[in-house]
């Protein structure tokens, strides 16, 4: 929340907010990923937390004023229309599929070895960005009878 209104505060400095969102978050996601900072934080009432809200804080202005080309893409925006469907589905599409997964992965293993953790994961990702789609347009259809009932009601 106080980066939502940090960056809508600094809308109208928006080189600036983008200037000082960006160095902001690359150093903390620098800091946080290059070194063993975390180790001994973790001990300290858990200043990493403090740290990783800042980096997605100012990840969040720094995208909220100039959005990165790869957040825009058609494929995180359909993505992100799915990403609830995404998200209610991953785990019993993992739970159900679980024996079939284990089976696929050591036939795979076999051949691929290494690989085959990956696409295993891109056939669960893939049953489940379908189930997702399914979802995601029967809530559509749903949305859409729901309107046409209520404006034959009206009527």
């Amino acid at each position: 929340m106080y980066a939502f209104l940090l960056g809508k505060s600094m809308l109208h400095h928006t080189q600036r907010a983008q200037s000082i969102s960006k160095i902001v978050a690359m150093i903390t996601i620098g800091v946080l990923l290059l070194t063993e900072v975390n180790a001994p934080l973790k001990n300290a009432e858990r200043l990493d937390l403090i740290l990783r809200a800042i980096e997605f804080g100012a990840l969040y202005i720094w995208q909220s004023n100039k959005p990165n080309v790869c957040s825009t893409d058609r494929l995180f925006e359909y993505l992100g229309e799915r990403s609830y469907s995404i998200y209610l589905l991953h785990l019993p599409v993992i739970i159900f599929s679980k024996a079939y997964i284990l089976i696929m992965y050591s036939k795979l293993e076999t051949n691929l070895e290494y690989y085959a953790f990956f696409v295993s994961a891109l056939v669960v990702i893939g049953v489940l960005l379908i189930l997702a789609e399914v979802t995601y347009r029967e809530m559509s259809g749903i949305k859409w009878r729901r309107r046409i009932i209520s404006n034959i009601r009206a009527n």
